[in-house]
């Protein structure tokens, strides 16, 4: 595995959706499928965004388990939930740590597995370079 995909990268890429970068577009296109990954959080992000219609689609269940079947997915387990709690993230804008569970969980799958993370979250690229994670966009 190379490259662990965010939420919004892994649904442009299955839907093939032109919303990815060109430079991320081409290097997943050039990679192995087996070569590009996602996190099982991922998932319960994008079921969340079919229930409330950000994402239609018109058999979610059947949109989700097609993803589930072609991709690699990363299941979540002790060593990443300690990551992801353990992470020092300081939120780009404002005071506090930046909490959202599922970009932490990303981050910190990335960080095990020595992983390129695929996506245009700001706060993702402030921080990736301090927690010496690899980003494309």
């Amino acid at each position: 595995m190379i490259y662990l995909l965010d939420t919004h990268a892994l649904w442009h890429h299955a839907s093939d959706g032109d919303e990815l970068s060109s430079e991320a577009a081409a290097q997943l296109d050039a990679a192995k499928l087996e070569d590009i990954c996602v996190l099982d959080v991922s998932l319960y992000e994008l079921a969340r965004h079919m229930a409330v219609g950000r994402i239609e689609v018109e058999d979610p269940l059947s949109t989700l388990v097609t993803i589930e079947k072609n991709y690699p997915i990363i299941q979540s387990n002790a060593a990443i939930a300690w990551k992801s709690a353990s992470l020092d993230w300081p939120k780009r804008k404002g005071k506090g740590q930046h909490l959202d569970p599922a970009d932490r969980a990303i981050f910190a799958a990335a960080i095990l597995h020595n992983l390129t993370v695929v996506t245009a979250d700001k706060e993702m690229h402030a921080h990736g370079p301090v927690a010496g994670v690899s980003l494309l966009w």
